[in-house]
């Protein structure tokens, strides 16, 4: 009817611990508990212009915690991975991590994505 009264939904944030449940739980119904290290990918992107000084700041702080970094094929972004758990608190706070330090630079955490790891029975 009248879209003004309508109710607006609340915006999910990249990287809270409330999205990456609702990723966490998407794993679990494909029978992935999330606990096995996998090939974990992370995105990031300017909220303006990309500058030089900037995208070196950002390449020399996630090689020093022993990602792989490369530039995003759009928006100059830049994609950074490793192999990782994706549960708990830990990862969490690793998130977070990622959106105060790329808030700070003007870019956007744009989250993450990891291929499903299940583990079958042998027995």
């Amino acid at each position: 009817m009248f879209s003004i009264f309508k109710k607006k939904k609340p915006v999910m944030v990249m990287g809270s611990a409330e999205a990456n449940e609702l990723v966490r739980q998407q794993l679990r119904e494909l029978g992935d508990d999330g606990i096995v290290q996998r090939h974990v990918i992370h995105y990031a992107y300017p909220l303006g212009s990309s500058d030089p000084v900037t995208r070196r700041k950002i390449d020399a702080w996630l090689y020093q915690q022993n990602f792989k970094v490369k530039s995003a094929e759009s928006r100059d972004g830049v994609v950074f991975e490793t192999a990782q758990s994706i549960t708990g608190e830990e990862f969490d706070l690793l998130t977070q991590s990622f959106m105060i330090f790329f808030e700070e630079l003007d870019w956007d955490y744009d989250g993450w994505e990891c291929a499903v790891s299940i583990i079958e029975d042998t027995a």
